[in-house]
């Protein structure tokens, strides 16, 4: 099989004190996740790692004590100057 490296990792975390303001998973929106995704693009551009660098979005989601992690979150979004 084929194994992939990690070269990085970038993490989202989200703390909701109660269930006031909604879930802190749930505020990881699409617009969220592309803005996170360009950050990305431009910390691989910034430290000269190629387009084709795989890296992968986990979320921490702190819900009052609860603390959930969620790996490989959500794809790359890939911006539409490309």
């Amino acid at each position: 099989g084929s194994e992939m490296c990690i070269r990085d990792r970038f993490v989202e975390v989200k703390y909701r004190s109660g269930d006031e303001k909604g879930n802190a998973a749930e505020a990881v929106t699409t617009a969220k996740q592309r803005t996170i995704c360009r950050v990305a693009d431009y910390y691989r551009y910034l430290h000269h790692y190629g387009e084709d660098t795989w890296v992968r979005y986990d979320v921490v989601a702190i819900q009052g004590e609860a603390l959930h992690w969620i790996p490989n979150a959500f794809p790359h979004h890939y911006s539409a100057r490309r």
